[in-house]
């Protein structure tokens, strides 16, 4: 009932299937699911890949899943293998994959949940190649040697992950990973794992290299918590952090092995592991090297049975050096346990040169109100011999955490030290005295230089175009006293000026600005009062005008003009502007001169007229306007008589607008085809003698316009009578 043929999109839906259909060199592709599978030998050369997570291959504890020979190579991709078991206590080998001399490959796959009765609770290697890339190898268990795996063979390790892995028989060694070949391991997180006698994680037993590999909270009963190294190991770019050994090496165990036995560790923390009799390194050992170069040993502790803790962070024989390493302070730790002593004694290690902790600010002191870059680094050390500090050159691969903080209790930074170093920019605050650095147990102090308390005084302001109004800015104390000839500076519109204040703590700045708005960029720079910044708004206004002129009265047609008066807002004249005016539907333009005067003639008919004036603005000056009325009134010509004798007078009157005699004004009557001028008298009255024969005429009464009165004219209908 079993269907697939072992295509991509249509794979076999049993392991043991696809294997026995296979060629060399095949592809097997597994579905996602759930597979049985016990026991399979592999042969050949052969990749099995599934879906990362949901391709799951359970030996459901009855035995081990792959058996590889010499002839095999095997690679495995984005499989979840669980539950293999090898109990049997002399046979058992490889929980979960025994690799007889062939070549294992793992990419991205789990091995978890797996028992050996003996040795490789997941995996054993024997004189094959091993390699694990982006791999989890979780909760695997052996009795004897290799939690997770034993390996007498060539073994490649790259970022993956091993936690919980573990030995359970009381002289079992290696919690993690026993190896007896060639082994390079990199990238790599050990968490966890545990060993009842040695090497929490790792066993060397021949040739290893662990480079930016972390080992947290491994853990034995007896020695070596992490690393049990029995011939040659170089760690570089490590961490070893929580591990713990009931009785010594918390982190690294070099015992004797019958022949020299080397580890060499450089670049790499050792923080807060702790034992019960020897430090975090143990090298207690005769025909054992150690190396320790460019390290952090910080926080380790001996774990007193009477309770209480002392911190010692390394146990030396003679055969082991410590260059150029940090200790978690600038004095190195007094305790140090020899294995040939029976007490603990505070001798000092036989360290000779040891990086020192330097905290600088690149003003010397913290000054305020300007930029402090604050400077941590491990970048120099102590020569034991000559008792001088010297400059450490090499690169410095510990990323420890400098924590910089105030007297206030203000946490300013936490940063990690890239090749040694850590550097922050800082401001002190108005309250901060004294900034500290923090480096592991080393904590250096910079004080703040204080200075006393000022104040920048400076207003918005708005002025006109051209008027003679100065920025005023004025420095005080903090009890309002004039702090005289101090600097200010003062940027505005591109230019820089630099000004000392007077004896008032004043200083001013003249505005010769163009109409707009402007930011003045104001600063006090002090070495004995606060400084201070502040920005300021200018704005220039265009010059406010207004329009003098006042309602008119005239008479028609004659010469009386409108006046009308442009003022800026001092009330002094602007000429050469162009006014408006808008009369009867109509508008008229014209210039002003030099005392800001326009004139405008008024040619309406008699009438009441509502005048509108205004100036619409330009560059620099603002519009206005003003509303009057003019008046166009005419004299008033009156004639009576309708029926006139002849040889009598015909009599005409002029007053103005006001009931006054017009006197001495010529008037002129037009009869039957005739014209008469006549002059007023001081009663304002011409008078035209009647001669011309009975009858009926029209007579025409008019006088013409003068610098005063307008023209009018009237016409009347007379009968002459006998």
């Amino acid at each position: 009932d079993l269907t697939g043929d072992g295509s991509k999109d249509n794979p076999y839906k049993t392991v043991k299937q696809g294997i026995e259909n296979s060629n060399n060199q095949s592809i097997i592709y597994l579905s996602e699911g759930n597979f049985d599978a016990q026991n399979i030998s592999i042969d050949k050369t052969l990749t099995i890949e599934g879906v990362k997570d949901k391709t799951v291959i359970d030996a459901n504890h009855i035995s081990r899943i792959f058996f590889m020979t010499s002839d095999a190579k095997l690679t495995l991709i984005r499989l979840t293998l669980i539950n293999g078991n090898m109990s049997n206590n002399e046979t058992g080998l490889g929980g979960s994959i025994y690799n007889d001399g062939g070549e294992l490959t793992l990419i991205n796959c789990t091995i978890k949940d797996s028992y050996s009765g003996l040795n490789g609770g997941a995996i054993y290697n024997n004189m094959g190649k091993l390699s694990l890339i982006e791999s989890d190898i979780i909760n695997n268990t052996a009795v004897q040697y290799g939690g997770a795996i034993y390996s007498a063979g060539i073994t490649n390790i790259e970022n993956s992950y091993f936690t919980e892995n573990h030995i359970t028989a009381e002289k079992g060694v290696g919690g993690a990973i026993a190896c007896g070949g060639i082994a390079s391991i990199s990238n790599t997180l050990f968490l966890k794992n545990y060993a009842i006698y040695s090497a929490g994680a790792i066993l060397n037993l021949a040739n290893a290299t662990l480079n930016n590999c972390s080992f947290i909270n491994q853990t034995t009963e007896y020695t070596g918590g992490a690393i049990s190294n029995h011939n040659y190991m170089v760690i570089n770019n490590s961490i070893f952090s929580g591990g713990y050994s009931r009785f010594y090496a918390a982190a690294i165990l070099a015992p004797p092995s019958g022949q020299h036995v080397v580890t060499e560790v450089y670049n790499t923390i050792f923080e807060k592991n702790y034992v019960g009799a020897h430090g975090a390194v143990s090298n207690n050992f005769k025909d054992t090297e150690l190396k320790m170069e460019n390290c952090a040993i910080v926080g380790n502790y001996i774990l007193l049975e009477q309770g209480g803790k002392i911190y010692g962070d390394i146990a030396l024989d003679d055969n082991a050096s410590t260059l150029y390493c940090w200790w978690g302070q600038n004095e190195i730790s007094p305790y140090y346990y020899s294995p040939h002593s029976e007490t603990y004694e505070s001798w000092k290690i036989n360290a000779s040169k040891w990086l020192v902790m330097e905290f600088t600010s690149s003003n010397e002191i913290i000054k305020q109100d300007v930029n402090n870059v604050l400077n941590v680094n491990i970048k120099h050390y102590f020569d034991n011999e000559t008792k001088e500090i010297y400059d450490y050159d090499e690169d410095i691969n510990l990323p420890l955490t400098v924590k910089f903080y105030t007297n206030t209790g203000q946490t300013i930074a936490e940063v990690e030290l890239v090749n040694g170093s850590a550097s922050i920019n800082y401001i002190p605050a108005n309250n901060v005295k004294t900034v500290y650095a923090k480096l592991s147990n080393q904590t250096i102090e910079i004080s703040v230089k204080q200075k006393n308390e000022s104040k920048l005084i400076a207003s918005d302001l708005s002025k006109y175009y051209k008027e003679n109004k100065d920025l005023e800015i004025k420095l005080t104390d903090n009890n309002n006293n004039p702090l005289y000839n101090k600097p200010v500076k003062i940027l505005l519109n591109g230019k820089e000026y630099n000004l000392a204040t007077n004896n008032n703590g004043i200083v001013k700045v003249p505005l010769d600005l163009n109409i707009g708005t402007y930011t003045a960029k104001i600063s006090f720079d002090d070495e004995e009062y606060r400084n201070q910044n502040k920005n300021v708004k200018i704005t220039v206004l265009k010059n406010k005008t207004s329009i003098k002129a006042s309602n008119l009265v005239k008479y028609y047609k004659n010469s009386t003009k409108l006046s009308v008066k442009l003022l800026d807002n001092n009330k002094k004249p602007l000429k050469s502007k162009t006014v408006k005016i808008r009369i009867a539907g109509k508008t008229y333009s014209k210039t002003t001169n030099s005392k800001g005067i326009a004139t405008f003639a008024i040619n309406q008919k008699v009438g009441t007229y509502s005048v509108k004036i205004s100036f619409n603005g330009d560059k620099t000056y603002q519009s206005s306007s003003k509303t009057i009325k003019v008046y166009v009134k005419s004299a008033k010509l009156t004639t009576k008589t309708k029926k006139i004798h002849r040889k009598s007078y015909f009599v005409a009157t002029l007053k103005d607008k006001n009931g006054k005699a017009i006197k001495k004004t010529k008037v002129k009557f037009k009869l039957n085809g005739k014209t008469y001028t006549r002059t007023t008298n001081n009663k304002g009255i011409a008078k035209l003698k009647i001669t011309v024969k009975i009858g009926t005429y029209k007579i025409k009464t008019s006088f013409k316009s003068t610098k005063i009165y307008g023209a009018t004219v009237f016409t009347n209908k007379i009968k002459v009578l006998r």
